[in-house]
């Protein structure tokens, strides 16, 4: 629970900087987000409960 607690305010401050730099890619940098969002929560999971991690990183590539 402390970890999850801990990437969640690590990707809220990440988020917060990335928002008051107003680059003007926004979108690009909104996709980064949400690729590092989706990236943390498969690390997250275990091995045995993920169904195939491998097709949804291909997809993901595609």
């Amino acid at each position: 629970m402390p970890l999850l607690l801990f990437e969640i305010i690590v990707t809220t401050i990440i988020i917060v900087i990335i928002l008051l730099s107003l680059e003007p890619n926004i979108t690009i940098i909104i996709i980064i987000i949400i690729i590092i969002v989706i990236v943390l929560v498969i690390n997250r999971q275990p091995l045995s409960s993920s169904s195939s991690p491998s097709s949804s990183l291909s997809s993901l590539s595609l």
